[in-house]
This record gives structure tokens, C-alpha cells and sequence, in this order.
């Protein structure tokens, strides 16, 4: 799919409109490539996240879930989630887009307790989602909206890879976290 962000970070009151193309692929494989304001890639493989910035040349690793205040929306949405048992339904309507549904953490984890609102549209025919809109408890959010899905399309394995070219300065995360706690 296509998509449009709009971030907002309320501490800086600066807002973000960013556009790009999306890949899921069940279970656990995603990648998302901006093109603008600025090119970048993230690819979500095995519990584990690349951000490939293109300028200025560099590659960040981490493990998926501790880069997300909360990783409840995209769990789903990259087959390891479940959003009958992740999520209760508070109430939904339907507007001239689709069916909006407002969602709240059915567990009561630090991680669930981050998330402050999460409210998802989906496609009133299919129940493919559309797009989200997510608020988390420093009244920072992010409005996605997906155009142009294709539905089980084939895509290569290779759309998935963390390889990014040679030159690049790599930061992994990861091991940081665990020299840190040695």
C-alpha cells in the first residue's frame, strides 16, 4: 500500500507529514519506505528492527519491541497479535471512509498502559485496515492512512532485507543494551 503520516510530537509542537509505500507479510515481516520529508526504510523481520536512514548513511538495529511505546497496533496488523484478545472494542462507527473503531488495551502491562488512545479504520466490506490513529499518554500522535492496497500480492523475500549497501555507519542497539547491563 501507499500511505500518508501525520506525526505530532506535543512536547516540541512540531508536526510531520510523511509519505511512502508499506509491505506486511504474515507472520512478523514488515517493511515501511519513506520518501518524504526524508528517505528512510524500517524492516521488521524476526522480533528485530532496521532503520535505514539514507542521509546520513546510517543504519540503526533494535529488537522491535523496545523501540515502540507500544508495539499493540502493529502486532496485529504483522500476524503475531491477536486484536480480539489484545484489544476490547469501546465503540465504532462508520463514516464516509470506512468503519472507525476506538480500541483500548485489554491488558494492563506497562507497555498497554503507554496507550492512550487507538482508534482504527477499516474497510467496511473487508475489515482490512485503512489506516490508525494512535495517541500515546504525552498526547504525542501519529494518523496513518493506507491507498492503493493490494491484497496478497507475492512479494520477494528479498523486500524484506536488512541489507543497505556498504559505507554505512551501523549503531546496534541491541548490544549496547546488553554491555549496559553487564
Amino acid at each position: 500500500a501507499r500511505f500518508t503520516q501525520n506525526s505530532y510530537v506535543d512536547a516540541l509542537e512540531i508536526s510531520e507529514v510523511s509519505f511512502g509505500q508499506v509491505w506486511f507479510r504474515k507472520p512478523g515481516l514488515m517493511k515501511w519506505h519513506y520518501t518524504s520529508p526524508s528517505e528512510q526504510v524500517f524492516v521488521i523481520r524476526d522480533g528485530t528492527l532496521w532503520l535505514y536512514q539514507v542521509e546520513p548513511r546510517q543504519v540503526i538495529i533494535d529488537d522491535f519491541k523496545e523501540t515502540l511505546i507500544s508495539d499493540l497496533p502493529v502486532s496485529f496488523l504483522l500476524g503475531i497479535g491477536d486484536i480480539k484478545k489484545d484489544f476490547r472494542l469501546n465503540k465504532a462507527c462508520q463514516n464516509a471512509e470506512g468503519i472507525v473503531m476506538e480500541l483500548s488495551p485489554a491488558g494492563s502491562g506497562p507497555r498497554q498502559a503507554e496507550l492512550k488512545n487507538f482508534k482504527l479504520l477499516v474497510n467496511p466490506d473487508s475489515f482490512v485496515p485503512r489506516g490508525a490513529f494512535v495517541v500515546d499518554v504525552g498526547n504525542n500522535s501519529t494518523a496513518m492512512l493506507l491507498n492503493e492496497i493490494k491484497l496478497n500480492p507475492e512479494i520477494a523475500q528479498e523486500v524484506f532485507s536488512s541489507e543497505f549497501g556498504s559505507g554505512l555507519d551501523i549503531s546496534d542497539r541491541r548490544l549496547e543494551r546488553r554491555q549496559n547491563q553487564e
